[in-house]
């Protein structure tokens, strides 16, 4: 009752100073004296002297009232210990801040004022240095439990929080082990970078004897927090990430002179990097479970109090978690506002911060299905913060982020306005052709299946008669929809298909059952898909279990046509790091489909283990480097690099193997007889499975023959690239 806790607030002893509660003290003062010292400051815009008079001799009041109110409602809470201590901590604080700022107010406005787009723009950088160090030194040294006794820091360093080796720190795993160094990295980038283009002229090596000692001091500093572990190991790291800022703006002057088209490539092969480490992080350790995406959890995490979970994490442990998750999305915001700055304008201004927002909410939505993750919309909201902050930043910085490729020497070059030059296309195949490719591998298809020895399975998607015929033209299609008409998203003109990736792939995957459905034998499709067991009436339950299959083959290939592309042309990086964010997010539930919820065991059983997801990896990487070998010995068909191509293509065709066998179970016992999965692909029958030199004669002509159908389809695709290219640096170097 109200009454009670207001008795015992007021019989509770008064201030007394002991020794054993100097940490609380001290963590208490320091409390309200940035709170009071923004209050002035804010006192101190108002207009009139009569309102700033007024609301400065209110800032002390204020603050003490709101130190009262907390310390009286603490009582409500068991955890806590009310004390009149605290409440005179907090109150000698906020009299401290406000001298503070009495004393240092005037400069402190002109730091801010410094920050302000009109100044030079390196007196702006200096100003962000100095910020960006200040929050540094303050978050190491949270949570304010300090102490300049030697016996405290003595005890720190016997019980092994100061580590004077480098590296000799025991981490959980190594997926800890990495984020640790990459972040502790990362952390100290942007002041290599700062100081490199401040306008001072410091080379490397003084940059990085500049972090050497601001890192030291920050460790230093630390050392005096008794709850935090001091590691040589962070001195060393922050000297990397700082030569690592100090060298980006070398690499900014020759990034500087390319188009503004090509920037916005890497750009956007930055987004997806950054894309994927983000869903690494916060899906980790992708233990997915779909029975813990309940309509329960669903509420509770969007439902649930802001910062509730953060309660139970200590002070530090919150703080930590917070500033974690704004971190995470701060890149991805600088580096989408790089890129909406460098790509014509297709989009309105609010839609890619919208989006941010979106992804936000998307992977900690995802994160119910993780049942080691807690998912919560106060990360979400914290995530997005973090985006928003970094699209700021990049704006304000927008002058600064990229060398204009006139200026030399402090001098900016007019640029040279020429007229508009039409757009010129890739050469693409004649439709023409295409269908005579079709129409001669149905021919060859329908030839092939009358051969003895072809595997049965293969031959009965073949019947005799005109059935069979029909069967070989769907199979045909089938086969050239899938393994050539993807490439024509590979054209520059054709960019814009990652915004529709997910419709594109579906409908790619609606053409291909629809001819399959209408050519090849139901009984034969079923065997490969699985039987409707669902229930779900007409073929709905096929169309999803055939849609499931088709992007776990079309998936891998279209990887390895996107890493071919990429070794012609390095700007094709954004979209081969897209397609890894793609696999990566779609990997487990095609699993889920295709393989845990099989509507057959043919595909099942084959597979080692039953199917696991390391099966499910062993294998689509063997798909993927077959895909590999077929697409870079169709693209040896185009000038430029075809020594690189044939041995990327005799690699992954030496390493496919190794992965199938990885991934297909070596021994079955069925129709009474043992055998491998590899002897029921390739034998001719089950009366007479291959063994010896002809199940590995077999084997190899298994391999060959879908590596060769995709060099063979997809060469005249490779040609019309290389033909792009050419016509397009010609433009560029005429323009």
């Amino acid at each position: 009752p109200l009454g009670l806790v207001w008795q015992a607030f007021l019989a509770a002893p008064g201030p007394a100073w002991r020794d054993d509660e100097r940490v609380d003290v001290a963590v208490n003062f320091l409390l309200t004296v940035p709170l009071a010292f923004g209050l002035a400051h804010m006192s101190s815009g108002m207009r009139s002297l009569g309102a700033r008079l007024a609301s400065w001799a209110l800032v002390w009041p204020a603050v003490a009232s709101l130190s009262l109110g907390v310390e009286f409602a603490q009582h409500f809470f068991p955890p806590r210990d009310p004390s009149w201590t605290d409440v005179a901590a907090q109150w000698t604080g906020a009299a401290a801040g406000g001298a503070i700022y009495a004393l240092v107010g005037r400069r402190f406005r002109m730091q801010l004022d410094g920050l302000a787009t009109h100044h030079p723009s390196h007196a702006r950088i200096s100003q962000w240095l100095a910020v960006y160090l200040a929050l540094m030194l303050i978050f190491s040294v949270m949570p304010l439990d300090l102490s300049l006794s030697p016996v405290e820091l003595y005890r720190k360093w016997r019980d092994g929080r100061v580590i004077l080796v480098p590296f000799s720190a025991a981490w959980p795993n190594t997926w800890q082990l990495t984020y640790d160094l990459f972040t502790d990295i990362a952390l100290w980038v942007p002041v290599g970078l700062l100081w490199r283009i401040d306008g001072q002229g410091r080379n490397l090596r003084a940059v990085v004897l500049r972090g050497l000692l601001a890192a030291v001091l920050v460790e230093c500093a630390q050392l005096l927090v008794l709850s935090r572990v001091s590691d040589v190991t962070d001195i060393l790291l922050a000297c990397v990430g700082v030569a690592l800022g100090a060298v980006t703006p070398g690499v900014w002057a020759g990034w500087g002179a390319w188009p503004k088209l090509r920037q916005a490539r890497w750009l956007a092969g930055g987004c997806w990097l950054w894309l994927v480490a983000t869903v690494a992080i916060m899906w980790s350790p992708f233990d997915f479970d779909l029975a813990n995406a309940t309509a329960e959890r669903a509420v509770a995490a969007f439902t649930r109090m802001p910062f509730e979970t953060y309660f139970f994490r200590g002070e530090f442990g919150a703080l930590n978690e917070i500033v974690r998750k704004v971190l995470v999305f701060l890149p991805g915001g600088l580096l989408l506002a790089a890129w909406s700055s460098r790509r014509p304008a297709r989009l309105p201004a609010t839609a890619l911060p919208a989006g941010m927002v979106l992804l936000a909410l998307v992977l900690e939505g995802g994160q119910l299905l993780v049942p080691s993750k807690v998912a919560d919309a106060t990360d979400a909201v914290l995530g997005i913060m973090g985006a928003l902050l970094g699209w700021s930043i990049a704006r304000s910085f927008q002058p600064l982020a990229w060398p204009a490729p006139g200026a030399v020497a402090n001098e900016v070059v007019p640029a040279i306005t020429l007229p508009p030059q039409p757009p010129m296309a890739a050469a693409a195949p004649l439709p023409g052709a295409q269908f005579l490719v079709v129409g001669a591998l149905a021919l060859l298809f329908w030839l092939g299946s009358r051969v003895p020895g072809l595997p049965y399975n293969v031959a009965k998607l073949m019947p005799y008669g005109a059935g069979g015929a029909l069967s070989s033209l769907g199979l045909a299609f089938a086969i050239w929809w899938m393994l050539a008409a993807p490439l024509l998203l590979l054209r520059p003109q054709h960019q814009l298909w990652r915004w529709g990736f997910p419709l594109l792939a579906l409908t790619h995957a609606l053409v291909s059952f629809a001819a399959l459905r209408a050519t090849v034998p139901l009984a034969m499709l079923h065997k490969i898909i699985g039987n409707p067991v669902l229930g779900w009436g007409g073929p709905w339950e096929d169309i999803g279990r055939y849609v499931a299959l088709h992007f776990a083959v079309m998936l891998p290939l279209y990887g390895a046509s996107l890493l071919v592309r990429t070794v012609q042309h390095t700007a094709a990086v954004a979209d081969l790091i897209f397609w890894c964010f793609v696999g990566l997010l779609l990997f487990w539930p095609l699993h889920w489909v295709v393989v845990a919820c099989a509507g057959t065991d043919n595909l099942v059983e084959l597979m080692r283990d039953g199917g696991s997801l390391a099966t499910s990896a062993a294998i689509s990487t063997a798909v993927f480097l077959l895909g590999v070998a077929g697409s870079a010995l169709g693209a040896v068909v185009a000038p430029g690099r075809r020594l690189v191509l044939l041995v990327m293509a005799a690699s992954a065709l030496a390493a496919a193997p190794w992965l199938f066998s990885a991934g297909l179970e070596p021994m079955l016992v069925k129709y009474g007889r043992a055998f491998s999965a590899l002897q029921f692909i390739v034998s001719a029958g089950r009366d007479s499975y291959a063994v010896g030199t002809e199940l590995i004669l077999r084997a190899v002509l298994a391999l060959s023959v879908p590596v060769l159908a995709v060099a063979a389809l997809q060469a005249p695709q490779w040609r019309a690239l290389a033909k792009g290219d050419v016509q397009r640096s010609k433009r560029i170097g005429t323009t």
